[in-house]
C-alpha cells in the first residue's frame, strides 16, 4: 500500500512546447538572407540601369533619324553637314577628354572610324563626311549607306 500512496503524490509531467525546427533561424541563415537580398537589390539596380541607358540610346537614335529626316525634306543639300553636327554633339558628350571639337576633314572621319573599330567610315560613302560643309546633293543610296554606318556608330558609342 505504501507503493501506492507513493505514486498518488507524484504529479503529472508537463511537457514543454515543441522548440521549431525553422524558428529562431541560425545567424549563418540570418547572413544567407542578407547575401541573397542585397544580391536581389543589386540585381534590380542594375538591370534598371541597363533599361534607362537603352532607353536613352534609342531615344538619341529616333531623333538622329527625325533630324535627318527633316532635313531631307526642307534642306537636302545640308543633309552631310548635319550628320557631321549630330555625331559631334554625340561624341563631345561621350568623348569630352579627346579634343573631338577640334577635329574635321579627315581627322574627323579617322575618329569615327576609331570608335567604330574599323575603316567603315573611309571604306564606304562615309568619307564624304570630311567635307560635309559643303553643300551637295547626295544620291539616295549613297546617302542612304551614310546614315546606316552613321547609326551604327551611335549604337557602338552609346
Amino acid at each position: 500500500m505504501q507503493t501506492n500512496s507513493l505514486l498518488d503524490q507524484l504529479k503529472d509531467i508537463y511537457l514543454p512546447a515543441r522548440v521549431s525546427q525553422w524558428w529562431p533561424l541560425a545567424y549563418g541563415w540570418w547572413i544567407v538572407i542578407g547575401i541573397f537580398i542585397i544580391g536581389l537589390l543589386l540585381l534590380v539596380f542594375l538591370l534598371y540601369k541597363k533599361k534607362k541607358r537603352r532607353i536613352y540610346k534609342q531615344s538619341v537614335i529616333d531623333d538622329f533619324k527625325a533630324t535627318i529626316q527633316r532635313t531631307l525634306e526642307n534642306k537636302p543639300q545640308e543633309v552631310l553637314q548635319n550628320i557631321s553636327i549630330y555625331l559631334k554633339r554625340v561624341a563631345l558628350q561621350k568623348f569630352s577628354n579627346e579634343n573631338v571639337k577640334l577635329l574635321h576633314g579627315k581627322a574627323w572621319v579617322e575618329f569615327l572610324d576609331t570608335k567604330l573599330d574599323n575603316q567603315e567610315f573611309s571604306k564606304s560613302s562615309g568619307g564624304l563626311l570630311a567635307d560635309s560643309y559643303k553643300p551637295q546633293i547626295l544620291e539616295t543610296a549613297k546617302l542612304q549607306e551614310i546614315i546606316t554606318v552613321s547609326e551604327k556608330w551611335l549604337r557602338r558609342v552609346l
